[in-house]
C-alpha cells in the first residue's frame, strides 16, 4: 500500500522547500576552487574535480544572471545544505555537456538546485546524496532539463526528483532512493499560488525502498 506523507511531514518539506527558494544565498566560501558566476559573469571550466568542506558551499554557483558552461566535470561537497550546483535567480544558468558526476553528504545537501528562475541543462548526470532531505535534483520555481544518467539518494525524506512550483524533463534516467519517506519522484504546488509543478520522465526507471 502507498505510504502518504502525514501533515507534519508535508508541513516540514514545505518549510524546507521554501527555505530553498528564498534563503539568503550570499555565501562566502573557504574552498578557493569552487566555481562562482554572479551579477552577469560567466565561467567555463572543463575536465576538473571540485571538492569543498563547510556549511552552505556549493561547488558550483550561479547567482543573478550569472552563466556556468561545465564540460565533463566531477563536483564533491561535504557540509549541512553544501549542494553541488546550485542555480539561483531569473537569468542564471548552468550547462553541462558530457558527463557531470555529483557527490554530497550532509543534511540539506542536494545535488543539483535550480530555484527562483534558475535554469539548468545536463547531457548526462551521476548523482549520489548521503544525508536527510538531500534531494537528488531539486527545482523549486526554476527549471532543469537532464539527459540520461543515474540518481541515487540515501537519507530520510531525500527524494530523486523533487519539484516546488518548477519544471524538470529528463530521459532515460535511472533513480534509487534509500530511506524513510524517500521517494523517487515528489512534486509539490503551493496553493497560494497560480503556478504549476511539473516533473516529465520518459524510458526512466525509479526504485525506492524504505
Amino acid at each position: 500500500m502507498p505510504q502518504f506523507p502525514t501533515t507534519q511531514q508535508s508541513l516540514l518539506v514545505l518549510a524546507v522547500a521554501q527555505a530553498l527558494m528564498f534563503q539568503s544565498v550570499q555565501v562566502q566560501a573557504a574552498d578557493a576552487d569552487r566555481v562562482v558566476a554572479q551579477n552577469g559573469a560567466e565561467a567555463s571550466v572543463t575536465g576538473q574535480l571540485i571538492e569543498t568542506t563547510g556549511y552552505g558551499v556549493s561547488a558550483m554557483y550561479a547567482d543573478s544572471g550569472g552563466k556556468i558552461q561545465s564540460s565533463d566535470m566531477a563536483v564533491t561537497t561535504s557540509g549541512l545544505s553544501a549542494h553541488g550546483v546550485q542555480v539561483h535567480g531569473f537569468g542564471s544558468e548552468f550547462n553541462s555537456s558530457g558527463e557531470l558526476s555529483i557527490s554530497t553528504t550532509g543534511d540539506g545537501s542536494i545535488g543539483l538546485v535550480a530555484t527562483y528562475g534558475g535554469k539548468a541543462t545536463v547531457e548526462k548526470i551521476d548523482v549520489a546524496t548521503s544525508g536527510d532531505f538531500a534531494a537528488g535534483v531539486f527545482a523549486g520555481s526554476g527549471e532543469v532539463s537532464l539527459g540520461s544518467g543515474s540518481i541515487m539518494t540515501k537519507g530520510e525524506g531525500s527524494a530523486g526528483i523533487w519539484s516546488y512550483m518548477g519544471r524538470v524533463n529528463g530521459a532515460g534516467l535511472q533513480i534509487k532512493t534509500l530511506g524513510k519517506e524517500a521517494v523517487g519522484l515528489q512534486a509539490w504546488r503551493h496553493p497560494a499560488f497560480d503556478q504549476g509543478t511539473f516533473i516529465d520522465l520518459s524510458a526512466s526507471a525509479v526504485s525506492t525502498r524504505r
